[in-house]
């Protein structure tokens, strides 16, 4: 089974068995290649009845030339008012995440042995 990105020539392949009315796992099966690579590439770039080779070749140069941009790192990294986080909810978690570390493993004996964690930290069940 071929590996890597599908060239120019598959792209061509692609599009000559599509306007063939070939079936993606038989277009797949003659380039070698695995039929969910096809469906995504066809998928990706207008479907079976848009799809063209040259377009979608050079759309898919122009998503491997961006590039991500860095994670930030430092303080700027803390979550910043506005990005989604409760502050309200994150305080709640580290109170309980602290008491969690500070109950440690359960106990065999003593108040709430035995007793699932949610139980011994008062707090509501949720899965």
């Amino acid at each position: 089974m071929a590996g890597g990105r599908l060239s120019r020539q598959d792209r061509q392949q692609i599009a000559l068995g599509l306007a063939d009315g070939l079936a993606f796992a038989e277009i797949a099966r003659r380039l070698d290649r695995p039929t969910s690579t096809i469906t995504r590439e066809v998928t990706r770039n207008g479907g079976p009845t848009a799809y063209r080779a040259d377009l979608a070749h050079r759309a898919t140069e122009r998503r491997a030339r961006r590039r991500r941009q860095a994670a930030p790192r430092g303080p700027q990294a803390l979550p910043q008012p506005g990005t989604g986080r409760d502050p309200e909810a994150v305080r709640e978690y580290e109170e309980t995440f602290t008491t969690v570390l500070r109950l440690g493993p359960a106990q065999d004996d003593g108040p709430g042995a035995g007793l699932p964690l949610h139980h011994r930290l008062r707090q509501p069940h949720r899965p």
